[in-house]
Formats: structure tokens, C-alpha cells, sequence
């Protein structure tokens, strides 16, 4: 929960609590919780929220905007408390994962319509889809009744049928097609089954044995058919409306397949041999192999994992043998997956070994604190992060193992440092961190220096510390923990006088982004000196006292703030910025879920 400890300094002008104390009602207002159903398990492993869309690795719902209407369809408004208050400046709420529910006064037995629109990033966005949508009515009117649960059904994509790799179909063969429904806008997420209805229509085939239509249908292709076998799938469900609202409405997704006739039925599969891979250099190794098929060859395809990396089409054969160039290929790539298919679409697969870990490459270099030596290559890689730092190009990637990096490290050239959680936002579930516990500091040629996915940590109380330095423009930090030591029960930072800093930023910088990390337990997340400019989007501050922003106009948006002590955001007595004069408490509070300012400015 947020605990607020304003001081008479503060000015607050707004305050969004996705999570916390409940409003104190007024005579003729009932205190109501609302909460989205499920949403706060979806960080969970194998838990997924019906109506929400889901991939392999978790829930596809960043945020949820709850809006509120009365009877008229007029926006309702809310004070600071979360009070209904028509002359509030509140016109929406925030739900996400980490906080679900939102406590608000409403009137007695007055009905309200409450809209929840689920997005796949910020609400803010403007790239934002709408991938889960329901408006739902009621009326509170005892306080045994101070409760709902919203219930967002999926917003339907696109969908598609898939069957066993065929160019054609024979009189009287049974086929599965599997249904796949994706949300609107990612291809990636897929719609609960519960979301949809589905029927099926068939041309030249007929339904044997459906059980589960949402999954897919059976089908036999007709003995003599009059034409080519045809199956349309008609989804009923929600469809988007605009960027922010969904209808009732379909989508249908049609295959069809030719039918083979007397002897051109090929069901023999090419051969497959003599697959070789030669040295790697860099991301680039030629492979080659022979291909035989009884009618021809169409092409062959060179897979990493699931990535595709090139098609070699028949034409570009010697005879029967291929040789191609493959390039994107990664030091993690052991082995390739080369798929021959012939001209009536039948295949055969093989694999063959390729050595991309061993190469040292001095634009990727790696790192293992758990190892000494090595050469920075994926198969050995360094057990010093200085060395990789030496041997690094400028503009170059230093790919960090988990485990502790102890020693205070100063960088002078602009790298991109990734961590095993690069990519992962600090509130998501994450692996084992690369933990820095030693001071960094970028200074010198450092401009552009991007650290992805790390962790720093500190156990220490009564040293006054930084766990980062920025002393040059350009620099990015993204989907990192920066972690302290908890205060003791009773204290504050502000009674112990205790000063760890996630990040002291210098003065008159540029191009700065922090983005999508978590400070947890420090005085503060980050102090910001006069005149730096960049982004300050979708942090998670805990346990923690406020950004302090001494005459510096960076933006700050999507930032949310848990158990904090005092002010969010803290705007010095610093004037001599023009744009820094210029920004607005209130717009500030309310792009920063509810933040509570501190405005010490006189000018």
C-alpha cells in the first residue's frame, strides 16, 4: 500500500492510488473496492486471468483504465481521496498486475457503468492496443455491499487455421485444423478459449468427430468433391471499435486445398544428406548439403531454434546440392535445424553443428564473475568484467552472467551492458541477477552507455553512497533493480539522516532514459541536477523518498510509488531553468499515478 507522510511543504494537487487507504466517505457515500478479477496473480507462473491474453511467458496486460460513468453516461469525477466529487480533477484510474483494485467512495444507490479497458503497454501509449474491454452496472446502496469485480473479455485479432504441411488434399482423407485466436493488435497473445464462440462452415468435407470447436475441427474431405476443399471459421466475440472501445462483432479466417487426382498424389519425402557447416566469422557460416526427391525439389529452409534464417529456393541448387551463406546467427547457436520440402509440400529434416561460441568478437564479448581467465567469447567468456571493458569497441555489448561484481568500476566508453534479465522490467518476474555491490560511475566517452537488466545492491546503512553515477549525456538504464538496505522497524529516512542514492545525475546533460526498473529502499530512487533533460517512464519506486529534481526538466510519466516516505517528486528552490519553471504539479501528479509533489519553488 502507498503510505503518504505529506508534509505542510507539499503541494498536492492530485493523488491516483491504484492501491490504498480506504476514502473517508461522506454522509450520503458508501466506501466500494474494485478490483479486476485476477489480475494480481498474472505475475505468477502458470496462472492466467480468463478474458486476459497470454503468451508462453505470462499475461499480455500491462495496465487496465477504469473509468467510471453515472446513468446519463457522463463522466464521474474524484477528489484526492478517491471521494465521487464533480468537481474533481480524477476522471480515470490505473490498475496493474502489482496493484489490481482501487478503493473509491461512490454515492448510495445511485447506478454507475464502469468500463475497463486492458491495454498491452501504458494507458499513455499512443502505440497502445486495446486487447481486453466490458462495461458492467450497479448500484451500491448498504455497506454489506462495497465490492465489484471486473471482468474484461479479450478483444479479438486475427485468427488462423493450421493443419499438417499440405499443398492438396485426397477424396476422402481426414484432416485436424487447429484454431488459433489472437488479441487484437499482437499476433503474440493468444485469447482464452472462453472469449470466442465459433462455427464452422465446409465446402466439399464434412464434420466427423468435433469436441472442442474453440480447439479446432476434424473434418473428412468428401469422396467426389465439386470443387477444392473449403473451411471458413466464424469467432464471435469482441472486435475493437476505435483505438479505446470493443463491439460485439466477428472475424473469420478461411483455408482452402486443392484436391489431387489420380496418380499425381506425391506422398514420398525428399532424402536429406551430407549436411556441413565451415568456420563461423562473426555472425555468418555457409552450409551446404544434398537434397533427391522422386518428382523435385521446391526449397530448403535454415532454422536456428525457431528463427528462420534463409530460404535457398531450387533454382539456386547445383544439381542436387545447395550451398548458402547463413548469417544472424547468435554465440548461443549450436546447431541448425535445415528442412527440405519438395514441390508437393512433403518434408524431411536434419541438423547440423555449428561452433558460434567460440569466437571472441570484440562488438560481444562476455562475462562470468564465477570463472577467472577467459577470452570474452560465449564458450570461454572473461571472469572480469575490467577485461571485457579493455577489449570492448566502442558502441560494443558486454553480455553480464549472474553473480556478484564487487569492485567499483569506472566507464569511460560508450557500451551497452546487459544483464541476464535485459529486456525484463523490474517488476516482472526475473532470473538471477548480475549484481553490481561496488560504486558505478560513467564519465569520460561514456555517452550512450545503455545498462539492460542488472541489479544494484547495497547492504549498507550510515555511508553515504551512489550506487550510480552519471556524468555523461545519452545514457539509458532499463529493467534494472536498484536495492537497499530496509530501514529498521520505527525508523525513517528521515530520522536516521541515512543518504543512498539509486543514481546522482549530473548537471546540463542530455538524451537520459530510465525506464521500466524498480528502487526499492533508498532515500531516494534518483537527484537530478540543473538542467539535465531526458525520460523518466514506468519505474516502481518502494520504501523509498521521492525523485528529487534540483532545477532539472526531465519528463516523468507512468512512474508509481509504493509504502514511500514523504514526496514522490521533489522540485527544489532551483529557478534558473526556464522549463523547469514551467512544469505543473498537477499534470506531474497525475502522469505519475497520483504522485505526491513537493513544490519548493518560489519562482
Amino acid at each position: 500500500m502507498n503510505q503518504r507522510h505529506a508534509t505542510a511543504t507539499l503541494a498536492l494537487s492530485l493523488l491516483l492510488a491504484a492501491c490504498g487507504p480506504t476514502p473517508a466517505p461522506q454522509a450520503d457515500t458508501l466506501p466500494v473496492t474494485l478490483s479486476v478479477a485476477s489480475l494480481g496473480a498474472l505475475g505468477k507462473a502458470g496462472i492466467q486471468g480468463q478474458g486476459l491474453p497470454y503468451n508462453a511467458t505470462g499475461t499480455g496486460v500491462r495496465e487496465v483504465k477504469l473509468t467510471v460513468t453515472d446513468a446519463q453516461g457522463n463522466a464521474v469525477r474524484f477528489n484526492s481521496q478517491n471521494v465521487v466529487d464533480p468537481n474533481g480533477n480524477v476522471t480515470y484510474f490505473v490498475l496493474t498486475p502489482t496493484a489490481p483494485t482501487v478503493k473509491v467512495a461512490l454515492l448510495k444507490s445511485t447506478n454507475y457503468s464502469f468500463t475497463t479497458r486492458a491495454y498491452d503497454t501504458s494507458v499513455l501509449n499512443a502505440d497502445r492496443h486495446l486487447i481486453a474491454f466490458d462495461t458492467t452496472s450497479k448500484a451500491f446502496s448498504s455497506p454489506a455491499d462495497t465490492g465489484l469485480i471486473l471482468t474484461p473479455r479479450s478483444v479479438l485479432g486475427a485468427g488462423t487455421l493450421n493443419s499438417l504441411p499440405l499443398n492438396m488434399v485426397v477424396p476422402g482423407q481426414s484432416l485436424d485444423y487447429l484454431l488459433g485466436v489472437s488479441a487484437n493488435g499482437r499476433a503474440d497473445l493468444n485469447v482464452p478459449t472462453g472469449d470466442y464462440a465459433v462455427t464452422y462452415q465446409l465446402s466439399n468435407a464434412t464434420d466427423t468427430a468435433t469436441t472442442d470447436p474453440q480447439r479446432g475441427i476434424t473434418l473428412q474431405a468428401a469422396g467426389s468433391p465439386a470443387g477444392d476443399l473449403s473451411v471458413t471459421a466464424e469467432l464471435t466475440g469482441l472486435v475493437p471499435s476505435g483505438t479505446d472501445d470493443a463491439v460485439p462483432g466477428t472475424r473469420t479466417v478461411t483455408v482452402t486445398l486443392p484436391f489431387a487426382s489420380g496418380l499425381q498424389v506425391d506422398l514420398t519425402a525428399p532424402t536429406l544428406q551430407n549436411l556441413s557447416a565451415g568456420t563461423p566469422a562473426g555472425d555468418a557460416v555457409t552450409v551446404s548439403g544434398t537434397v533427391n526427391d522422386n518428382l523435385g525439389v521446391a526449397r530448403v529452409r535454415l532454422y536456428a531454434g525457431a528463427r528462420l534464417l534463409q530460404t535457398v529456393p531450387a533454382a539456386a541448387f547445383t544439381g542436387t546440392t545447395f550451398t548458402t551463406t547463413v548469417t544472424g546467427l547468435k554465440p548461443t547457436d549450436s546447431t541448425l535445424t535445415v528442412i527440405a520440402e519438395d514441390t508437393s509440400g512433403n518434408e524431411v529434416t536434419g541438423t547440423v553443428a555449428v561452433a558460434m561460441g567460440a569466437q571472441v568478437n570484440p562488438a560481444s564479448l562476455y562475462v562470468n564473475p564465477a570463472v577467472t581467465g577467459g577470452n570474452g567469447s560465449y564458450a570461454a567468456p572473461f571472469g572480469s568484467l575490467q577485461d571485457a571493458l579493455a577489449l570492448v569497441t566502442a558502441g560494443g555489448t558486454i553480455h553480464l552472467g549472474a553473480g556478484e561484481y564487487a569492485a567499483n568500476l569506472t566507464i569511460n566508453k560508450a557500451v551497452r551492458l546487459e544483464g541476464p534479465n535485459a529486456g525484463v522490467a523490474g517488476t516482472a518476474s526475473r532470473s538471477t541477477e548480475a549484481t553490481f555491490t561496488g560504486i558505478v560511475t560513467l564519465n569520460g566517452a561514456a555517452a550512450g552507455t545503455v545498462l539492460d537488466g542488472v541489479q544494484f545492491l547495497t547492504t549498507q546503512h550510515g555511508v553515504a553512497r551512489n550506487m550510480l553515477n552519471v556524468q555523461v549525456s545519452g545514457v539509458t538504464v532499463l529493467n534494472s533493480v536498484f536495492e537497499g538496505a530496509p530501514l529498521a522497524a520505527g525508523q525513517t529516512w528521515s530520522s536516521t539522516g541515512y543518504v543512498t542514492r539509486g543514481m546522482d545525475i549530473s548537471g546540463s546533460l542530455s538524451g537520459l532514459v530510465i525506464r521500466d526498473n524498480v528502487f526499492r529502499s533508498l532515500r531516494q530512487p534518483a537527484y537530478i541536477n540543473a538542467n539535465t533533460t531526458g525520460l523518466i517512464e514506468n519505474n516502481t519506486i518502494i520504501g523509498t523518498r521521492g525523485w528529487v529534481l534540483d532545477g532539472a526538466p526531465v519528463t516523468l510519466t507512468g512512474n508509481r510509488f509504493e509504502q514511500t516516505e514523504g514526496a514522490d517528486i521533489a522540485l527544489l528552490n532551483n529557478c534558473t531553468n526556464t522549463d523547469f519553471r514551467a512544469l505543473d504539479s498537477a499534470t506531474l501528479s497525475q502522469q505519475n499515478a497520483g504522485a505526491l509533489i513537493s513544490d519548493q519553488r518560489s519562482c
